[in-house]
């Protein structure tokens, strides 16, 4: 852009070009002809040497602004006050066009103004009409909804009021069972909310529900070689790039199997790791075999037909369809009894299933699960006390046992492990000192008081669900329950038992009598409280 001296002395050069071009004397003849104007002749061919010679006699300011309107109107303005030797007819034309000018652009502002004015009235009331709408709705279907309410509320009250006079009149007695207003019923007692829950055990549920295991970290890789710190930052990078700062990993631990467990600082983390999209980012950051594994919960079907096939591949995909389960619910069904201890005759045992869905979990304990065509029973897995396999000791695994030669827990002899033992005539438990019962017994004195003291450490072992965010599944009033009801207020109980002075064996002993005795009360219970219905209880007997 030229400079204001540039610009001054290219006015100038124009200005003495324009007079020498018009100094021309006139003639009696040429005086009040018009002047015609030769464009060859003129300095101002176009609209760029049109501004530098405004901008150069200060009449369009400021420098370099695009031209508008009121600009055009003040300069015009300003040409009229230049010389004074211009006639008055073209001094009152050019300002009547710069008024004219002022006029036009006011006249284009107060329109704009009125346009955008009546445009923006105009998307406010479709959006608050809008608005009342989506309220009205809404109030009407709350309204909708009390009225539906009020009307259930009114029935059960009328119910209530004619129970009592139905009850009287012997045409309308209903010859099903009817429970006292003592007893609980299975729903009643399953709607429950819990009262007292131990806090360690609401602390570890909202840690597994924040837990991700990563599974398929190669050891030779870069992510297997780190330790749990700088794993964890590496994560909480990857983390960051996908997430942003609210997903961090509060800690990553590796397992002994390979893989890691993760676990997120925060219920938000948490919520993103459990949408499948995101949790294949992660994976794919950090290694191309990188998957997650589900958590899987252990049960425990009992007394299923020895002719279930659980050898064979099919017979998983046979007790899924029987059961409406979708494909995986069940990852793995095992015998808890090796083969070679089974008795001869025996024509039923107990399976472990591994379950990856809690609510599917639940589901079997409440229900049942089909096995084999039969309906057997399913219950939680308990957490036992650890037991060392080359010891027989507890609270230590044998990897980190310091005994010097293997410990058998059938017969009790050195020398051997308890899968390698062919003694079938002797048996003795290490930890009592006894020969009534091998060491794996689960009627084992010393077995059921470790498992008591890990009950006392493990509140959810006192609980037969596994739990979720459902408040029923915290419900521990239901750990004892039968397949027949026996409970009954005024039913005096099995007294507690008492051990009394003697060795292993007379406790165990008085074990055996205090159970046989809890189940004649128990029966005796059920038939106070069932009466002539004991022969056909309102129960599933498969159930």
């Amino acid at each position: 852009m030229a400079t204001p001296t540039a610009r001054t002395k290219t006015a100038n050069a124009s200005d003495a070009e324009a007079t020498k071009a018009h100094k021309t004397r006139p003639t009696r003849g040429t005086k009040d002809a018009p002047v015609l104007i030769v464009e060859e002749l003129q300095p101002i061919k176009d609209a760029k040497a049109g501004r530098d010679f405004l901008e150069g006699k200060k009449l369009l300011v400021p420098v370099g602004m695009p031209l508008n309107t009121a600009m055009a109107a003040i300069c015009l303005h300003h040409i009229t006050a230049m010389a004074p030797g211009i006639p008055p007819t073209v001094t009152n034309a050019i300002r009547a066009l710069a008024f004219l000018m002022e006029e036009v652009d006011t006249t284009a502002a107060i329109q704009n103004y009125h346009d955008g004015f009546n445009t923006e009235l105009d998307n406010f009331t479709t959006e608050l009409g809008q608005l009342v709408a989506d309220a009205r709705t809404k109030l009407d279907l709350q309204l909708e909804d009390m009225a539906q309410a009020t009307t259930r509320i009114t029935q059960t009250a009328n119910d209530a009021r004619t129970q009592p006079q139905s009850a009287t009149n012997p045409q309308t007695i209903n010859h099903t069972l009817t429970v006292t207003p003592e007893q609980p019923t299975y729903s009643q007692v399953l709607l429950q909310s819990p009262k007292e829950l131990d806090p360690r055990m609401l602390a570890r549920h909202n840690i597994r529900r924040r837990q991700v295991m990563l599974e398929g970290i190669e050891k030779e890789s870069r992510f297997g070689k780190m330790g749990d710190t700088d794993m964890r930052e590496e994560v909480n990078e990857r983390l960051q790039e996908l997430g942003g700062d609210k997903v961090r990993a509060r800690a990553a631990t590796k397992q002994r199997n390979g893989g890691v467990l993760l676990e997120m600082d925060s219920d938000y983390g948490a919520g993103w790791t459990r949408t499948q999209a995101n949790i294949d980012k992660l994976c794919a950051a950090i290694g191309e075999q990188v998957t997650t594994k589900k958590r899987s919960y252990n049960l425990i079907a009992k007394f299923a037909p020895l002719t279930a096939t659980l050898e064979h591949e099919s017979f998983l995909d046979e007790v899924h369809e029987a059961n409406n389960l979708d494909a995986g619910t069940i990852s793995s069904m095992r015998w808890l009894k090796p083969l070679h201890r089974r008795t001869k005759g025996q024509v039923c045992g107990h399976i472990m299933l591994k379950v990856t869905d809690a609510t599917e979990a639940n589901r079997m304990i409440v229900l049942g699960i089909y096995v084999a065509n039969k309906k057997i029973t399913v219950e939680k897995c308990r957490v036992d006390p650890v037991r060392c396999l080359k010891c027989q000791g507890y609270n230590h695994f044998a990897k980190e046992c310091i005994a010097k030669s293997d410990t058998c827990g059938h017969c009790g002899d050195q020398g051997h492990r308890t899968s390698n033992c062919t003694n079938t005539t002797k048996v003795r438990c290490i930890s009592c000192n006894t020969d009534d019962h091998p060491s794996y017994f689960r009627e084992c004195p010393t077995f059921l008081k470790k498992a008591a003291d890990k009950n006392n450490i493990t509140p959810e072992n006192n609980l037969p669900f596994i739990q979720t965010e459902e408040a029923w599944t915290w419900n521990n009033k239901i750990d004892d329950r039968k397949r027949t009801p026996n409970y009954n207020p005024d039913h005096q109980q099995a007294p507690a038992i008492v051990y009394q002075q003697g060795n292993q064996k007379a406790r165990y002993q008085q074990r055996q009598e205090y159970q046989d005795n809890q189940h004649t009360h128990n029966e005796e219970g059920y038939q106070q409280v069932w009466g002539e219905a004991a022969t056909n209880p309102p129960f599933d007997s498969d159930s």
